[in-house]
């Protein structure tokens, strides 16, 4: 599989700055190098891939469409500060009607997030205000563009980009 590449930010700060910020101010225990990168291959506001073990990688994406010169840095901020709380309050395995559900946001962490990012909900309704009706909350509270996430089965499909050739 072929490594993704970002899109060349037009905002006036950078974002691995932000993650370095962040990670010095609010995040100290966080091991492991995180990157962070626009990407046009998500479909929710952002998101953080790591490898399942301690110490290693983590890319944050962040949706293109935050790509716009007008996009305030506390709003980046607010929404690097939700993906790297993913890292120190990981999903939790729940039991709902019978079945085992990864839960990417639980009670911990909605917790954690209320303590340490207090300012995600302000981030959250300049989305809304700029993005109106495009902005979706899914089942499992990640913010989403309308019409971009696809759900089969329970999984997760990334719509991609037609190959050049």
């Amino acid at each position: 599989m072929a490594a993704r590449q970002g899109v060349l930010p037009l905002l006036p700060f950078d974002l691995d700055g932000v993650v370095a910020e962040l990670r010095r101010t609010t995040f100290p225990g966080i091991e492991g190098d995180v990157a962070c990168r626009f990407s046009a291959e998500i479909e929710v506001v952002a998101q953080i891939t790591t490898e399942p073990w301690p110490g290693c990688r983590g890319d944050i994406e962040v949706n293109t469409a935050l790509n716009v010169p007008g996009t305030p840095i506390e709003v980046i901020r607010a929404i690097v500060k939700h993906e790297l709380l993913h890292l120190v309050a990981p999903p939790e395995l729940v039991r709902r009607w019978g079945r085992w559900y990864r839960e990417i946001h639980p009670q911990a962490f909605l917790m954690r997030q209320f303590e340490t990012a207090p300012e995600f909900q302000t981030a959250c309704e300049w989305l809304k205000r700029n993005f109106g009706r495009q902005l979706k909350t899914d089942r499992d509270g990640s913010l989403v563009i309308h019409g971009r996430r696809v759900r089969k089965g329970g999984r997760r499909r990334v719509a991609k980009a037609p190959d050049p050739d």
